[in-house]
């Protein structure tokens, strides 16, 4: 093994990804609300009234704060059920998708776009801010939490289990 190691040394890369994102319930942060973009009034009055689980309106605030986020569906504007009839975490307030980062629609789904970079992200925060459902057009963590759905290649999913 140690001689595997040394014929490796020095030949692999390291690519950092700048990408600076604070950590919900680590740094409380605001909503910066010049960098969200809702989709309808349903989406304010989830974020106003207090609807939404707190891990939600703090990963948006830790997103919004570098970043311009687009969403497209928080609570209210998201069906009681998912696609395989379990009752979605959206139901309770706990999930939301995002359409674009940093005005790039999450249709581009090249590894190096904006919303592949947050999702990697997403997935690599530490608990208890990584979310536990987090769903893109691709697997962006291997074996961990994230996993891949070809209906969700204009979306990241991300979601917290009660």
């Amino acid at each position: 093994m140690l001689a595997e190691a040394e014929a490796l040394q020095g030949k692999c890369t390291v690519t950092p990804v700048d990408w600076s994102l604070a950590l919900p319930n680590v740094v409380i942060a605001p909503i910066n609300w010049d960098n969200l973009t809702l989709s309808n009034e349903l989406e304010l009055n989830d974020l106003t009234s207090g609807a939404l689980d707190p891990r939600i309106v703090g990963l948006i605030g830790a997103i919004t704060q570098d970043h311009q986020l687009t969403l497209s569906s928080l609570r209210s504007d998201h069906s009681q059920y998912t696609a395989e009839g379990g009752v979605s975490n959206h139901y309770y307030g706990r999930a939301m998708d995002i359409a674009a980062v940093d005005g790039v629609s999450c249709t581009d789904t090249s590894p190096a776009a904006p919303c592949a970079e947050l999702a990697t992200t997403l997935a690599y925060l530490p608990a208890p801010a990584n979310p536990t459902e987090l769903i893109y057009c691709f697997d962006v963590d291997g074996p961990g939490a994230a996993f891949a759905r070809a209906d969700h290649c204009d979306h990241i999913h991300a979601g917290y289990d009660g």
